[in-house]
């Protein structure tokens, strides 16, 4: 039995705690593999984009912690100015997200907030490989 076998999507307007699946690592370094390899198809050498971004867990928590009625969190991909070579600095942010799937800002919508808001996303966490352990 293949994976696609095992596995059945969810219903796509069902957001709850239990959304995803856990992949072997097989699947895991298969699609890090082939991100590097886009990459460096671009012209891009490893080191010069990041590959991953590190979030503490107390952070996590906390931007959970914010906003009751959080089931999870959606992770957008964003550009951050561009980094020292010269490139867009692809960068995480993270949002709290409740059980109709909405993004939660207690503000309302964020493209709405007249303010910064208060810190209610989590980003900049260490980008990978400058700052992690090889």
């Amino acid at each position: 039995m293949n994976t696609e076998e095992q596995y059945t999507q969810p219903d796509p307007i069902k957001f709850d705690r239990n959304v995803g699946r856990r992949l072997f690592a097989t699947e895991a370094l298969g699609r890090t593999a082939a991100y590097r390899k886009d990459e460096e198809s671009r012209g891009r050498k490893r080191g010069e984009y990041t590959e991953s971004e590190f979030f503490g867990i107390d952070a996590i928590q906390g931007l959970i912690d914010q906003h009751p009625g959080c089931v999870g969190i959606r992770f957008y991909y964003g550009i951050n100015a561009r980094d020292s070579e010269g490139y867009e600095a692809r960068r995480l942010t993270l949002v709290a997200v409740d059980a109709a799937g909405k993004d939660m800002f207690r503000g309302g919508d964020l493209r709405g907030l007249k303010d910064d808001g208060d810190g209610e996303t989590l980003g900049d966490g260490y980008d990978c490989p400058k700052r992690c352990p090889a």
